[in-house]
C-alpha cells in the first residue's frame, strides 16, 4: 500500500534518472502512478511533449518487477516517509518523491 499513488523525480534528480532509463537529455519532469490494481502509468516530458508508457507491476519483498509489453524489469526498492528509491540490476538509481 505505501507503494500506491503518485510519484515524481525531484529537479536535481531529473538528470541521472534520465540516464537511467535510458532517456536523451533535456527531460524536464518524470512521474509514475502506481495503482491498487497492479497497473502502472510512467510518464516522461521533454522539450514540453509528455510520453506516457503503461504496464503491470508486481511487489514481492523488495523487489519491484514493472512488465511493459513484455519487457520485464526488476528494481529493489525502498520507500522512507514519502521517499522511493528504486535501484535496478546494474546499480543505477532513481530517486521519486511522493506527490502530494
Amino acid at each position: 500500500d505505501q507503494l500506491h499513488g503518485t510519484w515524481y523525480v525531484a529537479e536535481d534528480q531529473l538528470a541521472t534518472a534520465a540516464e537511467t532509463l535510458d532517456g536523451p537529455e533535456g527531460v524536464e519532469a518524470i512521474e509514475t502512478t502506481f495503482t491498487a490494481n497492479n497497473t502502472f502509468a510512467l510518464s516522461i516530458t521533454m522539450l514540453g511533449v509528455t510520453v506516457s508508457q503503461e504496464g503491470t507491476w508486481s511487489l514481492e519483498g523488495s523487489t519491484l518487477t514493472q512488465v511493459v509489453d513484455e519487457d520485464r524489469s526488476d528494481f529493489t526498492i525502498v520507500i522512507l516517509d514519502d521517499t522511493l528509491t528504486m535501484t535496478d540490476a546494474g546499480g543505477a538509481v532513481i530517486i521519486y518523491s511522493r506527490k502530494a
